[in-house]
């Protein structure tokens, strides 16, 4: 709520602020005088009833003398002649009243109970005193006789009342004093002061115009004071404003541009994201089918081995389905494994050299069983001049090749598929190109256009009729990228593909050599029962929690001359390795498997490194990174192996492993 001095101006509160402090000022002045008059009449005061006192006490000395009260009445009427006289009383020295007279008997009889106002009577008091015979004077009567000393007392009352108008009196003047400084102080102050609140109601009224949005009208006061200079930084302020408002509207008109831009781009986005997400669900759904597929002919064919009564070649028959479907689910699982990598920015490839033609030849090799399987022809064409050598990753590039030609196998009904290698010489800038040609079904633009993308294929038909997880392409042209290459396609619907696989010389490859095209010739199909069987022989700890996993490891381990000894954890295998080392019977090797209960095989590794076991140490994990391998040897491994168990590369691994630590011995 606004209060009334709220609602005045400035000018009025200035002006009757400093009246208030004129009267302030006037009225302190003017009470130290009151005071101070007050004192002087009130020592006036006392001073003239101790001398009516005294003059009474004179007059009733005789009297006193002699006894006479008549006379002493006669005396003290005397004195009651002064109007300002309110009683005058004479006792004797026994303090007994001889004689008493009053002009306010009341005040009187006040007096005498005790009850006397000293604000309306001032009393004096004198002592009656005769000190010789002289002071009775020539004229005594003869036989009077005549006392010295102390005859009594007078006490005399003044009024007060002269000494309060004279109080009132001051006070009337000092009130008309200060009225009339008050109407002069008025005008004096209040003009000056309305003056200079004027300029400041001028920057009020302009700085409400700014408030309105009135930047236009400039602010000019000619003056060198403090308004003055106030005046000159609302101006500026006003202009810093104006150069504001422009800033603001081109910036308004660019935020609105942006927000348009950003609006399409997250419209497209939202779109590409909806998409996205209907594609990974799509595929979700597709790579369930893809591994449940094979997992459940693996379970099916694994229950059949167990029925008794199979034939021979009927356990034969469900034992290679089983490993087909294995395989085929190892396929898949490294498919997500690879693109993980890639995304996460893990996938590393090498530049070694290698020979193009060798690596179609084994890609050709490895494919032709699943084309002659559909009735296809696999062929292959060599452009010469090629290189002999180029420097590439040849596991990257033959995984390209792998996943080109697996696709063009798997969608191609009849007629071949063909792998073509050429050098192409396009103003002195080389580059090699492989061409893997369909005679499939062919593709739309649309579906050329999704082609690379992760989790897709052409269309779900695509994925019902032949089956996939619709990432071979995509890590196929991320890994292209890599080896600072590009994968470009070719199709007609109807009419078939044509993938072409280009790859730039390396900065060794300057000058390739080129030699001669070896002959292309089939494999030899090799039969199961002809794989060549590896062996290692020696003392070998198995520390491996999976009780089938045991089984399978020492299987293979013993199968290729090895004895095997298993603990479930990381903790028996160190206190076994220690134990056998104590007795000088040490292990050859321990397969340590890294993901174990109670102690795992990272821990139970440094911590036999830690107590001096030089012996040979080989990892044996899941995980499938180069950075677990790392891992795995940097905890002191000397060898390095993944799951599943290949048995060819478990006894490889546990021979470079042994040899690795024969070769450290012998160096220390």
């Amino acid at each position: 709520m606004i209060s009334l001095l709220d609602r005045l101006s400035l000018c009025v509160k200035t002006t009757i602020a400093i009246l208030m402090i004129v009267a302030v000022l006037q009225a302190f002045l003017a009470t130290l005088m009151i005071l101070d008059s007050n004192r002087h009449i009130a020592e006036e005061q006392s001073t003239g009833a101790e001398l009516v006192a005294q003059g009474v006490a004179r007059a009733c000395e005789l009297a006193m003398a002699v006894g006479d009260k008549s006379e002493l009445s006669r005396s003290a009427r005397s004195f009651l002649q002064n109007p300002n006289t309110v009683f005058v009383a004479i006792y004797d020295r026994s303090d007994v009243l001889l004689a008493a007279e009053a002009n306010d008997q009341p005040l009187w009889e006040e007096h005498r109970k005790g009850r006397a106002d000293n604000r309306r009577v001032l009393v004096g008091e004198e002592m009656v005193q005769v000190a010789s015979e002289e002071e009775f004077g020539s004229g005594a009567e003869e036989g009077v006789a005549r006392p010295a000393g102390r005859l009594g007392r007078v006490v005399v009352g003044l009024s007060t009342e002269s000494m309060h108008a004279a109080q009132r009196s001051q006070m009337i003047v000092v009130v008309r004093t200060t009225a009339i400084i008050m109407v002069i102080c008025g005008p004096v102050v209040y003009f000056p002061v309305a003056r200079w609140t004027g300029r400041l109601k001028e920057l009020v009224g302009v700085s409400e115009r700014i408030a309105q949005g009135d930047l236009s009208r400039p602010i000019t006061f000619r003056r060198t004071d403090e308004i003055g200079r106030l005046a000159l930084s609302f101006d500026e302020m006003r202009r810093a404003l104006v150069r504001r408002e422009l800033e603001l509207q081109q910036f308004n008109e660019s935020l609105h541009q942006r927000v348009l831009e950003r609006t399409h781009e997250l419209t497209l986005a939202t779109a590409a994201a909806q998409a996205a997400v209907r594609s990974k669900g799509e595929f979700l759904a597709n790579m369930s089918h893809e591994i449940r597929t094979p997992m459940s002919a693996i379970i099916g064919y694994a229950e059949l081995l167990m029925e008794p009564g199979q034939t021979p070649a009927q356990c034969a028959e469900y034992t290679q389905t089983i490993r087909r479907n294995g395989e085929h689910l190892l396929i898949i699982i490294n498919d997500v494994l690879d693109l993980s990598k890639i995304e996460a920015g893990k996938m590393r490839v090498e530049h070694i050299s290698c020979s193009p033609v060798q690596i179609v030849e084994e890609v050709v090799s490895l494919m032709r069983v699943r084309a002659t399987g559909r009735g296809l022809q696999l062929n292959t064409l060599y452009h010469s001049p090629l290189p002999s050598t180029i420097h590439s990753d040849p596991t990257r590039l033959r995984q390209i090749l792998m996943n080109l030609c697996g696709n063009a196998i798997k969608f191609t009904d009849s007629g071949e598929v063909r792998v073509e290698l050429r050098v192409v010489d396009e103003d002195g800038a080389k580059r090699l190109e492989f061409d893997i040609v369909d005679t499939g079904p062919g593709m739309t633009a649309e579906q050329i256009d999704t082609l690379f993308a992760p989790f897709t294929q052409a269309d779900s038909s695509t994925t019902r009729k032949y089956g996939g997880t619709g990432l071979g392409l995509s890590i196929s042209s991320r890994l292209a990228t890599m080896l600072h290459g590009e994968i470009k396609v070719k199709s007609v619907a109807g009419q078939g593909s044509t993938f072409t696989v280009t790859l730039r010389p390396d900065e060794s490859d300057a000058a390739w050599e080129f030699g001669e095209i070896p002959a292309s010739a089939p494999p030899e199909e090799e039969a199961l029962s002809e794989r060549p069987q590896a062996t290692v022989t020696g003392r070998i700890l198995l520390a491996e929690d999976g009780r089938d996993n045991q089984r399978l490891i020492a299987f293979h381990l013993r199968r290729a001359g090895a004895e095997v000894s298993i603990v479930e954890n990381g903790r028996l295998a160190f206190e076994a390795a220690m134990e056998r080392q104590r007795i000088d019977a040490p292990f050859d090797l321990i397969v340590m498997d890294m993901q174990m209960p109670e102690m795992d095989g990272y821990e139970a590794t440094r911590l036999l490194r830690k107590n001096g076991y030089d012996g040979a140490i080989m990892a044996l994990t899941a995980h499938a990174m180069s950075e677990d391998r790392d891992k795995c040897l940097s905890a002191g491994c000397d060898g390095y192996d993944t799951k599943p168990i290949d048995r060819l590369r478990l006894v490889d691994c546990a021979t470079r492993a042994m040899k690795v630590a024969m070769d450290r011995r012998a160096a220390a």
